[in-house]
């Protein structure tokens, strides 16, 4: 997937959309270099730093480390990572910079926020004797990951995705992907 942007103020525009949802984004180059970050996204990779000195360098370690985790430098790649006590979901996309002479391809970087459920889906996947894949494939629809997206992550195919999903639905006696998450918020209560 390909993004071609013309102007700075539409990217600047859809940011201060994003920041109020809590989502940080970053422009990279090939060479790990902070092209744009927003202050979300900031805070996310200099957690728990409280001064700026070497703060370009810290937060192009924490990036570099981050997205080479399961080679996430990869187009339209998705990784986990912690940042203090917060879950995050990485997702890299490649981007094309109309204002960038060269031919190498940028990465845009979404930094979202997501819930620790492992606990949780644990002790649905014991009750229910799913196996280890199972739960995996489970785990990763709870965070909102779509089958692409959760194939990915577990190095398989989107229809193997698709089959551990179904026999999790079988011995779980529900119906689809979101009776999976209406057991586990049941499981909560």
């Amino acid at each position: 997937m390909e993004l071609h942007i013309d102007k700075a103020e539409a990217i600047q525009a859809a940011l201060k959309r994003g920041a109020s949802n809590g989502l940080g984004f970053l422009l990279v180059d090939p060479a790990m270099s902070l092209i744009y970050a927003n202050e979300e996204a900031l805070q996310i990779l200099n957690y728990p730093a409280k001064d700026r000195r070497d703060f370009e360098k810290v937060v192009r370690e924490r990036l570099h480390s981050i997205l080479t985790i399961q080679g996430a430098r990869q187009v339209s790649s998705v990784t986990e990572f912690v940042s203090g006590r917060r879950h995050y979901c990485c997702r890299t996309l490649g981007v094309l910079l109309r204002s960038r002479p060269s031919n190498r391809e940028d990465f845009a970087v979404l930094l979202e926020r997501t819930l620790d459920i492992g606990f949780e889906v644990r002790k649905i996947c014991e009750k229910h004797n799913l196996t280890k894949r199972e739960q995996e494939a489970v785990a990763h629809v709870v965070r909102g990951l779509s089958v692409k997206e959760a194939a990915a992550c577990m190095e398989i195919s989107p229809n193997t995705v698709k089959a551990f999903l179904r026999f999790a639905m079988l011995k779980m006696q529900v119906s689809g992907r979101s009776a999976i998450m209406a057991k586990i918020i049941e499981s909560k209560r």
